[in-house]
Order: C-alpha cells, then structure tokens, then sequence
C-alpha cells in the first residue's frame, strides 16, 4: 500500500493530509475537493438521512415485525414491542420464511399497489406532518450543490429512500438512478452524466431490495463490475456507513488495487473493527466528531471560499463592457453593484503594507514613495475606469453605489500599522482621492453636478501620528492638539510639519507670512533634513 501512495504522489494527484497535522482532515477534503471536481464519489449510508426521521431498511424491517405481531395477537399489548425487540428471533418462531425485506413485504403486501401504500408512510410525508418532514436533510441539499459546481459525479448509497434523488431534483438537477441489476448494463456512462446515483442494496419500492446479511453477502456480477470501477478510478468520500453488515461492498472497497484518489471517511461516533480495517488498510484520512449535515455544509462552504481565492482579477475593459450593459439593464443592478465592489476590493487588497509599505529609511524615504503612488495609481486603474463610466452615463439612480465605493476606499487608513513613515501613511489615501476626483469630473462631464460627491468624505482617520521623525504610532485620542509654535489652537496637526531634528515649523503660505489658515506647502519629513 506505502508503493501505491508514492505513485499516487509522484502523478501529482492530491495528497492525504492524516489528522493531527496542520491541515485537519476536513481542510484536506475541501482543497482535494476543490483541486480535482469531479474525481470523488460519494459512498453514502443510513446516517445520513437520520436527521430526516426517514427509517433505514432494517428500520421498516423492525416496524412491520412489530405490526405483524400486534394484529396476530390483538389481546396482548406487549405483543408489538416484544417482537420489534428481537424481530429475528420472533420471525422464526413464527415462520418458515428467512427474515428479510423482500420476503416480509411479498407476505404482508403481495400486489405493487399495496405495497407502495404500505411503504409509503415510511419514506414520505403524511397529511398533517410539517413541510420538511421526512425530506431532504442539509447534507442532501449541500451535496446537490456539490453536484451542481461539478464536485461530485458519482452517489454510491446503500439508503433506500429517496432524499438524495428529491435534494438533486430541487436544485435543478435530472440524475440518473440505477437500482435494478438489470439497469447497469444499460445504463449511460459515468463520464456523459452530470450525476449517477448508484443504489446499491435497491429503491424501497423494489421487492428486489437487499436487506439480510445472506442477501447483502453478494452482488450481481454487472453491478459488482460498476462498483469495482468507481472504486477504482475515483477518489472516495465515506459518510455515515459502517461497514459492518455490508459484507459484498466492505470487501469491494478493501479489495480495490489501485488508489488514484485519496479516501476520506467521516464518522460520528467511534469507527467499528471494519471500518477502522478499511481506513488502515487504505490510509484514509478520518473526519470526526462531525454530523452528516455539518460535513457537507463544511465543504460547501469551504470550497466556495477557495473559489473566492482563485477567480482571476477583471480587466479594465471587460469592466468597462460589464458595467455599461448592466447600467442599462434594472435587473442586473446586483450585478453591477458586485462588479464596482469586486475592483474596490481589488485595490484594498492591494493595499497592505507587504505591497505599499509605510515605514521607510531615510535614504529610501524618495524611492518609496514614488513608487507608492505609481502602485496605487496602477492599482485603482480598473475601478476609475468603472466610475468614469458609471457616473457618465448614470442618471442618478445609482449614486450611492459611486459615493460607497469612495467611503470604502477612505476606510484604507482607519486600520494602521503600528510603525509607520507619517506621508506613507497618508499616501494611502490617494484611491479616495482619484476616485472622488474621477467622479467629480464625470459628473460636471456628464452635466450631473448633483452626484454626490462630498470633499467631507475624505477625512483624516481617527488615529493621528505621534512619535520620533519619520516613524510614527497611532494615538488613540483624536483630539486636536494645541501648536507650539503656531498661536491658534488645535492646528498641531495640520499646520506644523515635523523635522528631522525633532523641532517644528510654522506653516508658510505662498506670501512667506505665518498664517494658520492658509494650507501649508509640505515637505516630506526627510526630504527636510536631507
């Protein structure tokens, strides 16, 4: 088996991630998941649709023990619980038949018609029961949604009931459904469906159901042949099944040579003997502690995060193109509000102090700053093209989307590192400033001078530098500070600039006078010094 993992690694497929390491099992599944759609098939038990109240085969088994019994002996009130307690045991001293589904169903409802009335009220809802009674659980419906992206092309289920065809139905889903050994030597293969549901121990409406241990110690050769090919050509994800009565897929699944794909195995509660010999035996990630509906809805969730990550950045064009036919159409302001959102995202996601530092030497002070303002400038190329447009030719109704975007980008500054060079810093609000300065002269272009569009918006961040030259820490008062030099009060900062040697000026204004209300002509810290 060590020999069959290193080929699996040497092909570059996905790589089993054992439980205790960084990567938790669960995170495994997902990236795998995500990696390579469509190469994992389910293999899906009773546990399962336990959250839907939907009993397992045996479960109706057990039922109809208990009802033959009660209408046998009417008279004895214990009659009906003391054969569901050993329902074997009571068949046999009862009849000549073996106990199984088949055999028990052609007895108490030998005609089609009466039997689907009978099983009926074990597998759908009655009159009277709530709208989710018995009907898909949140792991069905996250598997449909699995299904539906292309995660996930094979169901092998050994559940009788019909959860998962309803939950795939429900998402606008056709699968094809193979329950009859007859069916899967006609059945359309794997590869041209979008999904294949493989009922290996049958449908409950079937008399051909496979129920008791002799019944569930083969299958059919042509269905055997179709177990033994997904075993060995997909990757495997277990939920919910045991392994312990299923002889003919237990050794199906022990037996299988070639593992391309890892296998994942999620489990509830402790691992049987067998199902603890399958996961040694194929070195099987083990998922614990998880329900069926929190595995599922887990994996969804996380494999829609890794797709957050890999969708390639738009370009300025297609953007462009984007944003004008969805400007015209009211049903896709969704989508235009997720385009203008998406590019402002883009630049705040550039903006971290890995890509646009805001600490800086002396000697590099220049050339990083420079460089700050080209990468900004690059950055928020897309999202000006998109509010040039999209205030051009707007007529008004989606103002608040333009003057949303401008806020977000002014909120740059409200996170700050705890060094950092005092103009770097202030640097990063240069996309607010394009960006209102874009829509500014889009609106006078397009003769809309009442967008709204607010020099207010563009406001100094709480946090106000304090510290040595050229390296600063945020205050946490926001405060105005009185200006030691300057006579007017509170104009600490914004009329004196700090100098390398620690002391201040007075703001100048062009007439060479000192004067407070005239903004000041700055000067980078070092720029002074030097």
């Amino acid at each position: 088996m060590e020999s069959e993992t290193g080929a699996a690694g040497a092909s570059n497929g996905p790589v089993v991630v054992s439980a205790g390491t960084l990567i938790e099992p669960s995170m495994a599944l997902a990236l795998n998941v995500h990696s390579s759609p469509g190469v994992y098939a389910l293999l899906l038990g009773a546990g399962i649709s336990i959250a839907s109240g939907v009993k397992t085969g045996w479960g109706v088994v057990e039922d109809l023990v208990g009802k033959v019994a009660a209408v046998r002996d009417p008279d004895d009130p214990g009659a009906r619980a003391a054969a569901m307690a050993d329902p074997e045991t009571w068949w046999e001293a009862h009849s000549s038949e073996p106990l199984g589904y088949s055999a028990l169903l052609g007895a108490v409802a030998p005609r089609p018609a009466s039997r689907q009335a009978m099983l009926a009220g074990y597998f759908e809802p009655a009159d009277g029961d709530e709208a989710d009674a018995k009907g898909p659980t949140a792991a069905h419906r996250a598997i449909a949604q699995l299904v539906k992206r292309g995660s996930i092309r094979v169901i092998l289920t050994t559940n009788f009931d019909r959860l998962m065809e309803r939950a795939l139905q429900e998402a606008g889903i056709s699968p094809q459904v193979v329950h009859r050994p007859e069916q899967f030597d006609s059945m359309q293969p794997l590869a041209h469906s979008q999904v294949t549901v493989i009922k290996l121990h049958g449908d409950y409406a079937d008399l051909e159901q496979r129920n008791t241990v002799d019944e569930l110690e083969a299958y059919p050769a042509a269905q055997q042949r179709v177990l033994e090919r997904v075993l060995d050509e997909y990757g495997l994800i277990v939920c919910g099944w045991s392994a312990d009565w299923d002889a003919a897929l237990a050794r199906a699944v022990e037996g299988a040579r070639s593992r391309r794909y890892p296998m994942f195995w999620s489990q509830y509660g402790p691992l049987g003997s067998a199902a603890r010999r399958l996961t040694a035996r194929h070195g099987a990630a083990v998922v614990e502690g998880m329900s069926a509906d929190e595995l599922f809805t887990d994996l969804v969730r996380r494999v829609e995060a890794l797709d957050h990550l890999s969708v390639a950045p738009i370009t300025r064009d297609v953007a462009a193109v984007q944003l004008k036919r969805a400007l015209a159409d009211p049903v896709r302001r969704i989508e235009l509000s997720d385009l203008v959102d998406q590019s402002v995202g883009q630049v705040m996601n550039g903006s971290t102090p890995q890509r646009r530092p805001v600490i800086s030497s002396p000697a590099a002070w220049a050339n990083t700053f420079a460089a700050g303002v080209r990468g900004y400038r690059a950055d928020s190329d897309t999202l000006l093209h998109l509010l040039a447009n999209g205030v051009y030719h707007d007529d008004g109704t989606y103002g608040r989307l333009w003057l949303r975007a401008v806020e977000r980008l002014v909120r740059m500054r409200d996170v700050t590192p705890g060094r950092y060079n005092e103009y770097l810093e202030k640097l990063r609000h240069l996309p607010a400033l394009l960006a209102t300065w874009t829509i500014g002269v889009a609106a006078v272009l397009g003769r809309r001078a009442s967008q709204p569009v607010r020099s207010g918006r563009i406001r100094t961040p709480a946090t106000r530098p304090r510290g040595p030259p050229g390296i600063s820490t945020p205050s946490m008062s926001s405060r105005p500070r009185a200006c030691t030099t300057c006579t007017v009060p509170g104009t600490a900062t914004s009329c004196c600039i700090p100098r390398a040697t620690g002391s201040r000026r007075p703001c100048v204004s062009r007439s060479g006078s000192s004067n407070p209300a005239t903004p000041p002509t700055r000067r980078p810290a070092h720029a002074s010094s030097s």
